[in-house]
């Protein structure tokens, strides 16, 4: 089993195309090409490939953005490490998976359709906004099937950790 990182945006979707890896765990706050569009790089590249979106970003326009651009799933960094853990495990089987807290929110997001000015922005603008607001992480994570007992022993203590 392997697991890679990468620090950009343009790395990352490097190494999907030289690896084709089982599953990619990707931050939508890149450095370079953001997020969302190596998510469409990586679907337009291979149109069965297993994203699970991994964020600071709690605002549900976020994860309803990623899953419309092909994200498999949607977990924020503040969720409990069992969390991501059973995330990688639905996106693995070819399932989708969203924290119960963002199915939640992305629910209220649709009856309430227009009423976060996040909803308002184009793609590139909101783009613009995470560059401005937020201080970038860097990192994309790259797993493989294998790996997900060596995964569960990294994140058991809450920690978010890559294992090189």
């Amino acid at each position: 089993a392997k697991v890679v990182e990468a620090e950009t945006g343009e790395e990352g979707y490097r190494l999907f195309q030289e690896l084709y890896p089982d599953m990619v765990l990707l931050d939508i706050t890149l450095p370079g090409v953001g997020g969302l569009e190596v998510l469409r790089r990586i679907r337009a590249n291979r149109d069965t490939a297993k994203v699970l979106m991994f964020s600071m970003h709690e605002d549900p326009v976020f994860a309803s953005r990623a899953m419309q651009a092909g994200a498999r799933g949607y977990i924020t960094k503040n969720n409990a490490a069992d969390h991501l853990v059973e995330a990688v495990s639905k996106v693995l089987e070819g399932k989708i998976y969203l924290s119960p807290d963002m199915a939640q929110q992305l629910a209220m997001l649709n009856i309430d359709a227009g009423t976060s000015a996040l909803s308002d922005l184009s793609r590139r603008e909101l783009e613009i906004l995470w560059f401005i607001v937020v201080k970038p992480c860097f990192c994309l994570y790259v797993f493989e099937k294998e790996h997900i007992p060596v995964l569960k022993g990294e994140v058991a203590h809450g920690e978010w950790s890559c294992v090189q």
